[in-house]
């Protein structure tokens, strides 16, 4: 049922997604100006930004439409897996493959924002996720090896 507690983990993975696309996650301060990273709606739109955007837009649509599987606890369990995955990549995108190129062109300080934390947060609800879906499929399997 959607009252279990893997569909609030993969809510909040819904929810750390949409964030991302919300709030900026790297700010870089010299003596002109601020410059804010966002993972969508960049002046400079560079192949980075792109793949940022179309992994954090897979996450939120692959954990929204896993939130509604639970009937098919296995796809659910793969599925949230996969999130777990993308998360680690699109942290990957998004804090050490970017930010190395931004860092190049601007000088001054750089401060990491609340948000690039967002892909931790859902790459542990996503692993957390599939634990409790298998916890689950274990719990089917034992009452039907038993009747």
């Amino acid at each position: 049922m959607i009252q279990r507690v893997q569909s609030i983990f993969l809510l909040v993975v819904v929810i750390s997604s949409v964030c991302l696309f919300i709030f900026p996650f790297v700010a870089y301060e010299n003596m002109y100006n601020v410059f804010t990273l966002h993972a969508v709606k960049q002046p400079y739109c560079g192949f980075w930004y792109y793949s940022a955007e179309a992994l954090n837009l897979l996450i939120f649509i692959l954990s929204f439409i896993c939130i509604f599987l639970f009937k098919k606890r296995i796809l659910q369990f793969k599925i949230a897996n996969v999130i777990a995955l993308l998360s680690v990549l699109l942290l990957g995108v998004l804090l050490f493959l970017e930010v190395v190129n931004i860092e190049k062109f601007l000088g001054g300080d750089k401060r990491i924002l609340w948000p690039s934390y967002l892909p931790i947060v859902s790459m542990i609800f996503a692993y957390l996720a599939g634990r409790f879906i298998k916890k689950d499929e274990n719990l089917v399997r034992s009452a039907d090896r038993i009747r």
